[in-house]
């Protein structure tokens, strides 16, 4: 086995994700695939086709997320500076230990009524 066939994941599915409960929704109908022969609509058709991408595009995706590096890292962290502070304050409440449900809805329809 080659170091790059290694290193690359693999994904693996059964040949009926490509074939069987294939929804169509004009129809509100789950469908076999059997051949384009048998194949009456276009829906058909490119649903089978996108289930057969399936794989190279998660490949794609995993190559991706395993090279992507965030031009701004700061901001995937979430900062409470981000939040509006009516937001903040409704966190604060939940999680204190005399929050209650209906303490929660009356704060919510105190901002209710303010909008």
């Amino acid at each position: 086995m080659t170091e790059e066939a290694v290193l690359q994941p693999r994904f693996y599915s059964c040949r009926c994700f490509t074939t069987d409960n294939i929804f169509l929704e004009e129809l509100k109908l789950h469908v076999r695939f059997v051949s384009e022969e048998h194949c009456c609509r276009g829906s058909i058709s490119l649903e089978v086709d996108r289930r057969r991408r399936l794989g190279a595009a998660s490949a794609e995706r995993a190559a991706i997320r395993e090279t992507y590096r965030p031009r701004h890292p700061h901001l995937y962290r979430l900062q409470d500076s981000f939040l509006a502070p009516r937001f903040q304050q409704l966190g604060e409440y939940s999680r204190s230990g005399g929050a209650t449900a209906d303490g929660l809805l009356e704060l919510l329809g105190e901002e209710a009524e303010t909008d």
